[in-house]
């Protein structure tokens, strides 16, 4: 038994997904993407559309403003959330950095300045 080969098709499978990711780690990214959620919802209309949003995460941003109860609002941003696994969540952040003036999230890479060039 020392000199079995595994089976060709497992080392294909570990090929194509060498670490999968935990669900803990999961987790944490629904809920980074949820919090960029929440400050696409507070923006104003004018910034929400200057990020050229898809239109369903457009959409749904937009109704999450009307929505009053805390349940609701809830269970929204984590619809934001999951639309926003199609998204470039770190250049949303970054954007969202520059204006507010606060250095990005620590998903984001750090922005330039003229002294790095």
């Amino acid at each position: 038994m020392a000199g079995r080969r595994p089976h060709p098709r497992m080392d294909e499978q570990q090929q194509d997904n060498p670490q999968p990711v935990s669900k803990t780690r999961r987790k944490q990214q629904m809920q980074a993407r949820q919090e960029v959620g929440e400050a696409l919802v507070r923006l104003s209309e004018a910034r929400l559309v200057e990020l050229q949003l898809p239109e369903r995460l457009y959409e749904a941003v937009r109704e999450a403003r009307g929505i009053g109860k805390f349940g609701a609002l809830r269970r929204q941003l984590q619809y934001i959330g999951r639309l926003m696994r199609d998204v470039d969540v770190v250049a949303i952040e970054a954007r969202l950095a520059a204006w507010t003036g606060q250095p990005p999230a620590a998903g984001a890479p750090p922005a330039r300045t003229d002294q790095d060039a």
